[in-house]
């Protein structure tokens, strides 16, 4: 993996990332190179070298946000003392990441070049682990597992692109109910 240095912040270095977000959504990362993004971006391939030593830094760069909105999930529900209140907080947590995440993760399901990327990023492969016992729990039965298994396939279906036409807040609520059905939960208390 290269390095993940980057130099400067701002404004040039955001249209560098929002140049390669629409490239990998329209070409896939392996489709794109550093002169598509510097001239999707109006910079030098210089100038994105000045912010970012290679694609792979871009594709951290495009991820990471996402990365560290799951690791907050994951604290956050691993400070929760009943499983049940840690577990809804998991899969709402998880379910709004991949809704607020919808166009990226568009990407992030469908090319390979990104997933090899994610699936190797040190931060993903611990919250991944802690996430996965979170949910799974102490000595799981074998249905147990095969529902957190379904709920994990299940987050790819807020980009699918069979629900583009569906607005974010039915697309979660949907995803809401099904997982809580899925594994076994119960809608929270409303706070009346």
């Amino acid at each position: 993996m290269t390095s993940t240095a980057t130099r400067g912040t701002g404004a040039a270095r955001q249209r560098i990332i929002d140049a390669a977000v629409a490239l990998f959504f329209e070409q896939g990362a392996g489709g794109t190179s550093l002169q598509m993004i510097a001239d999707r971006s109006d910079m030098t391939k210089a100038a994105v070298y000045y912010h970012f030593q290679a694609k792979e830094d871009i594709l951290l760069a495009v991820i990471t946000p996402a990365l560290e909105g799951v690791a907050q999930v994951a604290e956050a529900a691993a400070a929760t003392r009943s499983r049940s209140a840690s577990l809804d907080i998991l899969i709402t947590g998880l379910i709004d990441q991949v809704i607020e995440n919808r166009r990226l993760g568009a990407v992030l399901w469908a090319d390979p070049t990104i997933a090899q990327v994610v699936v190797s990023h040190p931060m993903l492969q611990d919250v991944g682990i802690r996430i996965h016992r979170q949910l799974i729990g102490p000595n799981p039965d074998p249905a147990t597992r095969v529902r957190v298994s379904m709920f994990g396939a299940s987050l790819k279906a807020a980009s699918d692109p069979a629900l583009a036409d569906l607005d974010a807040d039915t697309v979660r609520q949907q995803m809401l109910d099904a997982a809580r059905r899925l594994l076994g939960l119960r809608p929270p208390r409303s706070a009346t």
